[in-house]
């Protein structure tokens, strides 16, 4: 969905610094408690991250596909039927082969074919 990856960096961001700042011995407290300001707000950054994470998560999956998107996905499933014709389902096989030639055309070379079997 759009703005996971800046979602994911927020909740992880939280998580590093919640951890990280319980090393430091020069941190600012709540006042009247033991706990300190920066862990306290990694610790919010990663809570509210990851539920909203799984709420997108979870609303994007529920989302039906809309009709452009399947209309493409249909165009793609008709090229992969392609593919699977081709031997192995080689995609570079698509991209090699010659389209055939025409009866008449190959008549035409073989009539040019010298008996050695080069073409004139």
């Amino acid at each position: 969905f759009d703005g996971q990856v800046a979602l994911m960096y927020f909740t992880w961001y939280g998580f590093g610094r919640m951890l990280i700042e319980g090393f430091r011995t020069d941190s600012l407290y709540i006042p009247g408690t033991t706990l300190r300001i920066s862990q306290f707000l990694g610790f919010v950054c990663f809570v509210v991250g990851s539920a909203l994470l799984a709420v997108f998560l979870i609303r994007s999956y529920k989302k039906p596909v809309a009709p452009a998107v399947a209309a493409a996905s249909a165009e793609v499933s008709a090229e992969s039927a392609t593919e699977a014709d081709t031997p192995d389902g080689d995609v570079e096989a698509l991209a090699c082969e010659e389209p055939a030639q025409d009866t008449e055309e190959q008549e035409i070379q073989e009539k040019e074919t010298d008996e050695d079997g080069k073409a004139d």
